[in-house]
């Protein structure tokens, strides 16, 4: 038997709407549909690999969890390298965040990346070497700070 990793994909509107609605139920589901897949695939992590689409078909991960301060969600490219999004979750303006999610995602298609330490906007392929785990920096925050963080790190 080949073991492989199942991923569920999401398109834009399911996501939009499941966002809106009981974020625990949600949760619940997402971890329902992760068990079921772990189970037929024989993959033997226990990560969760949910994604969505946006409406250009483009793939994004997504981890949604809540901690002691609510609901918090985070979004990154395809392949879970790059974060492109995370902020709490709000209980009463959801639409707004989602907004901002989707749009987020169609500047991800456009090329375009906010830099994580500032938020300006850039130019992924002009600054994808300015990377620190999952985050990426414009040229000055790069040279500020995170070039030297990412020197001292030996990724044990």
């Amino acid at each position: 038997m080949i073991n492989y990793i199942a991923v569920p994909v999401i398109n834009y509107v399911e996501f939009s709407n499941k966002l809106k609605g009981n974020l625990n139920e949600f949760i619940d589901e997402l971890e329902l549909i992760r068990k079921q897949l772990k189970e037929v695939s024989g993959c033997k992590y226990d990560n969760s690999h949910h994604r969505f689409s946006n409406i250009r078909g483009t793939e994004f991960r997504f981890q949604l969890f809540e901690s002691l301060n609510g609901f918090n969600i985070s979004v990154w490219d395809a392949t879970g390298s790059i974060s492109i999004f995370s902020e709490k979750m709000p209980n009463e303006s959801k639409q707004q965040t989602i907004t901002d999610i989707m749009m987020i995602c169609n500047k991800w298609d456009m090329g375009q990346v906010r830099c994580s330490d500032c938020l300006n906007w850039m130019d992924f392929n002009e600054n994808k070497s300015h990377k620190y785990f999952s985050g990426i920096y414009c040229p000055e925050c790069w040279e500020r700070k995170w070039k030297a963080v990412e020197a001292k790190e030996n990724y044990n």
